[in-house]
């Protein structure tokens, strides 16, 4: 049995989010919390996550721009990403996907649809 924890990265500038998704996910999972794509960055450069769970608004670098950085650094480019996000589905079936996203997952979070897909995807 594999007893090293794959590591999962969450980027949200709300710090309630955060908890409630590092709670979910920690005793699977070892889970950093950024708040920006700034401190994400500072650390994706010494530690590898098995994947990024990106908040889509945020102030500063929202996750549009977060991921564009993320996909155009090569060492960096094969991490999968999910996007997470309050936006309804109206809002979210007028935009086209971003290339190098696997998929929205829905604020208010549902634990089982997050776990199922964070199994699916690393």
């Amino acid at each position: 049995m594999n007893l090293i924890k794959k590591i999962i990265f969450v980027v949200d500038d709300s710090k309630s989010n955060l908890e409630v998704i590092s709670a979910s996910l920690s005793e699977l999972y070892t889970v950093f919390t950024f708040t920006s794509g700034d401190r994400l960055f500072k650390i994706l450069e010494k530690k590898m996550p098995g994947l990024i769970l990106l908040d889509v608004e945020m102030p500063d670098m929202d996750g549009y721009e977060v991921l564009k950085n993320i996909k155009k650094d090569p060492r960096f480019a094969n991490i999968p990403v999910y996007f997470i996000t309050a936006l309804e589905d109206s809002e979210l079936e007028s935009r086209d996907l971003p290339e190098g996203v696997l998929g929205y997952i829905k604020k208010p979070i549902d634990e089982h649809t997050m776990h199922r897909r964070i199994k699916e995807a690393i």
